[in-house]
């Protein structure tokens, strides 16, 4: 009983220094070595900054959503919306309702949503939350959309997110998958009344 978990302790730490590497590989990857080197000095000085590195992962768990590129009309409002939890502000209920809303009316379920968020908005904004003077009125809709598109789409049912915990508080707070069911069965009660 004793090694499982000394060996599950160790299966845990593994993965997680893993993640963090293949996050600094992502990081290099895309920028340069210079700016790593700034970016862990500045993150001694940070913690914040440093507690942004570290990864979380999110996987699919239902069907994904369509490619972006396919499902512009729909996608607009989902991303204007979803992108308000990465401006460096305070949500309040209200703009969680508000925002819930919005997500509602796309019609999309709360798996592609959750999707949509991590694999097509987090990668862009994630570093505005690290930022000390980031973005606080929103991000202009036109560059979000040239951005994500520019990715292309992702097609892996997993993925390592770096600092998903960022914005995953804010995310259970719109409570959008109760939202999504309670206001889609509504319309089948009230049709089934009459």
């Amino acid at each position: 009983m004793i090694e499982s978990a000394s060996l599950s302790r160790r299966l845990i730490a593994i993965t997680a220094v893993v993640a963090l590497a293949a996050t600094l590989v992502a990081f290099v990857w895309r920028c340069s070595w210079q700016a790593l080197i700034v970016l862990l000095l500045s993150s001694l000085l940070n913690p914040v900054l440093a507690a942004g590195l570290f990864p979380g992962i999110w996987r699919r768990r239902g069907k994904p959503p369509p490619a972006p590129c396919d499902d512009l009309a729909r996608r607009r409002p989902v991303w204007s919306a979803l992108s308000e939890l990465y401006l460096d502000t305070e949500l309040a209920p209200a703009d969680h309702a508000r925002i819930a809303s919005k997500l509602v009316e796309s019609g999309y379920s709360a798996e592609q949503l959750e999707e949509i968020l991590y694999r097509e908005l987090h990668p862009l904004l994630h570093a505005n939350l690290l930022s000390v003077a980031g973005e606080w009125a929103g991000f202009a809709e036109q560059w979000l959309e040239n951005r994500i598109l520019a990715r292309g789409r992702r097609r892996a049912g997993f993925a390592i997110v770096p600092g998903k915990w960022m914005v995953r508080r804010e995310w259970q707070a719109l409570q959008v998958g109760e939202r999504i069911t309670d206001r889609r069965a509504l319309p089948d009660a009230q049709e089934n009344a009459r």
